[in-house]
């Protein structure tokens, strides 16, 4: 007899929703609301932004519920509307000239440190890190965001992005990556001849 596989937390409590069980969606917002605000953080560099656009984020979910299909599991499906959304703002950021690049370090987590100058490192190492982050093209943005602060495998990453491939995944990282440290090599350490 065949056995469906096992659906995640979230996707249950969507199912829930979707079936109107209206406790449900305010258990899954519980549960969601502060990984898309932190997604949308990363990927706009703007906490004031993050909260705007994950409160749209999380009304698209709402809004969602009769066409909710489990395809995939529900945080993937979460980061692909949560990805189109922040590329969408960003890029009418950039067309009303509003905004430029971040300078902000929205959501990076520094390193506690008692010295002062090893505090003002960190903090310049994390508004590099961001401005870095910020000049990724939009995909590479999502595809460095999902796999290292979302903790998303290669084939979450894929078909968040609606990419083709898991190949395709790991090229756009590899990529993103290869500019990050371009980037950031004044901060690197400094190989020995």
């Amino acid at each position: 007899m065949y056995e469906a596989p096992p659906i995640d937390p979230e996707q249950h409590l969507m199912l829930r929703f979707q079936a109107g069980d209206e406790a449900a969606f305010a258990q899954l917002y519980q549960r969601i609301r502060g990984m898309v605000w932190r997604f949308s953080a990363r990927m706009l560099g703007d906490p004031e932004a993050a909260e705007e656009a994950a409160q749209d984020i999380l009304l698209r979910v709402f809004r969602a519920r009769g066409s909710y299909q489990p395809t995939a599991r529900f945080r993937t499906w979460l980061f692909r509307i949560a990805t189109n959304h922040c590329i969408n703002e960003r890029q009418r950021a950039w067309r009303r000239r509003e905004v430029g690049t971040p300078e902000g370090t929205a959501g990076l987590a520094l390193p506690d440190h008692q010295d002062p100058a090893s505090a003002s490192e960190a903090a310049a190492l994390a508004r590099a890190i961001q401005r870095a982050l910020a000049a990724l093209p939009p995909q590479q943005r999502a595809a460095v965001v999902l796999a290292r602060y979302e903790g998303c495998s290669m084939e979450q990453v894929a078909e968040a992005l609606d990419l083709p491939s898991v190949g395709a995944a790991k090229l756009l990282l590899h990529r993103a990556r290869r500019a990050l440290e371009e980037q950031l090599r004044p901060f690197l350490p400094q190989e020995a001849p």
